[in-house]
């Protein structure tokens, strides 16, 4: 993200902390667009106060290495993911219905998804075997590992909590 030099502190702050959340030009002109009010916003509470505000409200980010970032990307895309699958396979008032099925069988809805992790993490093995894989990528099977994993740990907190 290009910041203004003629920005002051805490408008840089912000655009920093706004493109360390979007990396698109569309999302930058949103960021860029609710400056004004938010910077509005920090003046008023700063004169009701009476005192300045801590930096802690607008804190510097440090830019992330390119793995970490390529990390944070992929979490963005996995929520995404999730969202266009549950049309799919879920209901409107359970995104987990397919997974909980596992329960008509005696087990636990976290347990289901955990025995389609372990179909990615199958498939992700013959990968290592053989070098190819015959239908579903190997990205597919990644990503799909990891919202099943999120989806355990989702399922298994609400039982928990339930108990």
């Amino acid at each position: 993200m290009k910041l203004d030099h003629g920005a002051n502190q805490a408008e840089r702050n912000y655009l920093n902390m706004c493109g360390d959340m979007q990396r698109d030009e569309e999302a930058e002109a949103q960021c860029r667009e609710y400056i004004p009010p938010f910077l509005a916003k920090q003046q008023q509470v700063q004169q009701t106060v009476q005192v300045p505000l801590s930096p802690v409200y607008l804190p510097e980010f440090k830019p992330r290495h390119p793995l970490s970032q390529r990390f944070h990307e992929i979490l963005k895309q996995l929520g995404g993911l999730h969202d266009k699958k549950q049309q799919d396979y879920g209901r409107d008032n359970d995104p987990f219905a397919n997974v909980r099925s596992t329960q008509d069988w005696g087990q636990p809805a976290w347990v289901g998804a955990m025995i389609r992790a372990q179909d990615k993490l199958k498939r992700l093995q013959a990968y290592a075997a053989k070098g190819t894989l015959a239908n579903e990528g190997v990205e597919d099977s990644f990503l799909d590992l990891a919202v099943y994993s999120i989806i355990g740990l989702v399922l298994w907190e609400e039982e928990h909590r339930a108990s």
